[in-house]
């Protein structure tokens, strides 16, 4: 149950320093709430992962809770003190949903979307065919992954 709590509320801490970062870019700030959530994990596990990392090799600090906390504690002093000296708009304007904007786009889907789907294809596609062309043959490889395909 500890390791249970401890996961939500480490998910909760990426959720709410991402959604802080969210905040400061306006691109982001006028999405809707699923999308915005989205970026807002990714983004706190960005930064936090990159901020410990930081401070760990630069300057030897070690990865305990008031360090990780303090790291996750800045965007949220930044977007809180933006918010309370005004540099924030109290609302953000709404645009279209992003289905209308793709919708409206010449091709049915943007071009960075349609460039980004095509390139993950690409890259799934070869390692797909890297891992179908040359299984592994090493001894380490199939002593692990040949026990793992006995057990479902």
């Amino acid at each position: 149950m500890r390791h249970t709590a401890a996961g939500l509320l480490t998910i909760v801490l990426f959720c709410a320093t991402g959604w802080a970062l969210t905040v400061l870019v306006p691109g982001l700030r006028r999405l809707p709430g699923a999308q915005r959530l989205g970026y807002a994990y990714l983004l706190g596990v960005a930064w936090i992962c990159i901020g410990l990392y930081g401070l760990s090799h630069g300057w030897g600090a070690r990865l305990r809770l008031p360090t990780i906390l303090a790291v996750a504690a800045v965007p949220l002093c930044a977007a809180l003190g933006a918010r309370l000296t005004g540099l924030l708009p109290r609302r953000p304007a709404r645009r279209g949903s992003l289905l209308r904007r793709v919708r409206a786009s010449p091709f049915g889907i943007g071009l960075p979307w349609g460039l980004a789907m095509a390139f993950a294809a690409i890259v799934s596609g070869a390692l797909l065919a890297d891992a179908v062309g040359t299984p592994a043959t090493d001894w380490d490889g199939r002593m692990t992954w040949g026990m793992q395909a006995r057990w479902p």
